[in-house]
Parts: C-alpha cells; sequence; structure tokens
C-alpha cells in the first residue's frame, strides 16, 4: 500500500492505526557558516525533539517538534 490515507489501501482492506502525538513541527532551511560535515545532531527538549539535519548542498534543515502553543507563538 502507499500511505495510512491511501486509496489503493482502503481498496485492498489493508487496516492502519495512528494517534496523536500532541505535536507540531516547524521546519526550516538554513545555510551555516561551517560545513556540517554529515553529521546530524538532535536534542531532545521537554516539549519535543529539535533536529538539525544535513543536506546534500551543505546546507541543513531543521526541525522543532514542540507544543503546538508554542508552535503558534513561535511562528
Amino acid at each position: 500500500a502507499d500511505g495510512a490515507n491511501s486509496k489503493v489501501r482502503e481498496l485492498a482492506g489493508i487496516a492502519t492505526s495512528g494517534w496523536s502525538y500532541n505535536q507540531h513541527a516547524i521546519v526550516a532551511t538554513v545555510q551555516p557558516e561551517k560545513h556540517h560535515g554529515e553529521i546530524a545532531r538532535q536534542r531532545f527538549m521537554p516539549t519535543g525533539p529539535l533536529a538539525l539535519l544535513p543536506i546534500n548542498d551543505g546546507s541543513c534543515s531543521i526541525v522543532w517538534s514542540t507544543l503546538p502553543a508554542q508552535a503558534e507563538y513561535l511562528m
């Protein structure tokens, strides 16, 4: 099947289960002054993980998973 909300999955009768983590993610791409060295970094915060993920062109993707209210405040 091709995803939890897939019509193909539904027609094939393949069941799924899911739940809410009560988190939102803020995502950005940045170009650091210093090359990331192909190293991903992750920090586990009380409200959710903060990840710095290397991209091939030397930039990084930041993914900050946090509580919905904090995500709204930050945006």
